[in-house]
């Protein structure tokens, strides 16, 4: 996932009106500035294509990585949009509630107290535009969120290739070189 893209990245589309973050918490490490795989381990740095195996895995994590942002979004959308219902009815019972849904999911409870934070402490009107103004926020985190995901697949079938394509080179090196063809008389290949 590009640096500032990722729903984890606490860039300006991704925080809402307290500042703190409410996409996606970045399930592990931060992809490198590069965005290139780490280098390949000690014990398979003799092997051919090594570096074209590691990269395949690298990718692999990075969509897994956003894998799993996107099923905290889905919960966050599904609470929000419940919120979003019920109009200036909603009280901060209720925001509650969703939170704790939410934390049951994987969001951290940190995280949330934080974002909970500038909740209005009645319900009504100010509630309802505080729980707007996330929606947007969530809204900007899953069109970012949309996007990654269609350049980690494309870098997934690229790299899913390259590695099929070194593993047939292996295989074809480990069967030596190819039986010369005889044509003449006799041969049955002429």
């Amino acid at each position: 996932m590009p640096p500032g893209t990722g729903p984890g990245d606490n860039g300006p589309a991704n925080t809402g009106p307290s500042g703190a973050s409410i996409a996606a918490p970045t399930p592990g490490p931060a992809a490198p500035p590069s965005g290139t795989a780490s280098a390949v381990p000690p014990s398979k740095q003799e092997q051919p294509f090594a570096d074209v195996h590691q990269n395949l895995k690298y990718v692999q994590n990075q969509y897994n990585q956003n894998m799993k942002a996107h099923q905290v979004l889905d919960h966050l959308r599904v609470e929000l949009d419940q919120l979003m219902e019920m109009g200036d009815m909603v009280r901060p019972e209720n925001v509650i509630e969703a939170a704790g849904r939410l934390v049951g999911h994987g969001l951290g409870a940190t995280q949330l107290a934080q974002i909970m934070s500038d909740m209005p402490a009645t319900g009504g009107e100010g509630l309802a535009s505080w729980i707007r103004a996330h929606d947007v926020t969530i809204t900007q985190a899953e069109m970012q969120l949309a996007q990654s995901t269609n350049v980690l697949q494309h870098r997934l079938g690229v790299a899913g290739v390259k590695s099929l394509a070194a593993v047939h080179m292996e295989q074809e090196a480990s069967r030596g070189p190819p039986s010369p063809m005889i044509i003449g008389p006799g041969t049955g290949n002429a």
